[in-house]
């Protein structure tokens, strides 16, 4: 079996040159990619081929396609796109595709694990273990999770209809932090037995809380400035200052 690594959407900010790439893993082993014969096709929210059957680069199981700062320019913003890999593997053309959407800015995570360990200064022992000779530091553990909890959050917000590039950073934070912890503790617990039951349902409860709740400072116009305050995640959202900003 062989997949691709694309956790969420691909973010592509317009009138910045940037190497997109796309990793495959195969259940056999390390897979090599051909660059001969393998291509990168870029499609807009029209069904457009903005970039069609262009030449990449590869480097063992990972595939680099390399835009330039111009090529988007005058492209709408918003969702909609797709990046098409036909990639050649083991003599064989496999499709990869994976949704993507035009952006003003990149949208950045605001947490590392320092301020996982200033809410509970125990964790970085919890995070340290060696099995096997194997050692798994704090620092990479919490690496680990903040990514994971990043990209869910990400694939969150895109099937509740909200670009996420159209949010202020900091509006996530909360949701991330919560999000991170809540699976910390899942993992903790499902390593440690029920002596994380409570803290795990504290955490469990705060992050549905942020979900509901969550106040979330949207640009709907990619101007770069603010003009939405929406109000919750996963439910009818409470908009104030505009109206429901949905997909232009």
């Amino acid at each position: 079996m062989q997949v691709a690594s694309q956790r969420s959407p691909d973010l592509i900010q317009r009138g910045k040159a940037r190497n997109l790439t796309l990793t495959i893993e195969a259940s056999t082993g390390t897979p090599t990619i051909t660059v001969a014969g393998s291509s990168f096709t870029l499609y807009n929210a029209s069904n457009e081929a903005v970039i069609s059957a262009a030449a990449i680069t590869a480097s063992t199981n990972t595939a680099t396609y390399a835009l330039a700062a111009s090529t988007l320019d005058g492209e709408d913003y918003g969702p909609g796109w797709r990046e098409e890999w036909a990639l050649v593997i083991s003599g064989e053309t496999t499709r990869f595709v994976r949704p993507a959407a035009l952006v003003y800015r990149e949208l950045f995570a605001t947490l590392a694990p320092a301020d996982l360990s200033a809410l509970h200064s125990d964790l970085p022992q919890l995070g340290t273990w060696t099995i096997d000779g194997e050692q798994t530091t704090w620092l990479t553990y919490a690496w680990t999770k903040l990514d994971a909890a990043w990209s869910r959050l990400l694939r969150l917000l895109w099937l509740d209809d909200r670009l996420p590039a159209r949010i202020q950073s900091l509006s996530l934070d909360d949701l991330h932090e919560a999000l991170t912890l809540e699976l910390i503790y899942r993992d903790l617990r499902a390593q440690q037995g029920d002596r994380f039951d409570l803290t795990l349902a504290d955490w469990t409860k705060r992050l549905e809380a942020l979900k509901a709740s969550a106040i979330l400072f949207y640009d709907s116009d990619d101007d770069g400035e603010p003009d939405l305050r929406l109000n919750g995640i996963g439910t009818t959202p409470v908009t104030l200052g505009g109206g429901w900003p949905g997909w232009r």
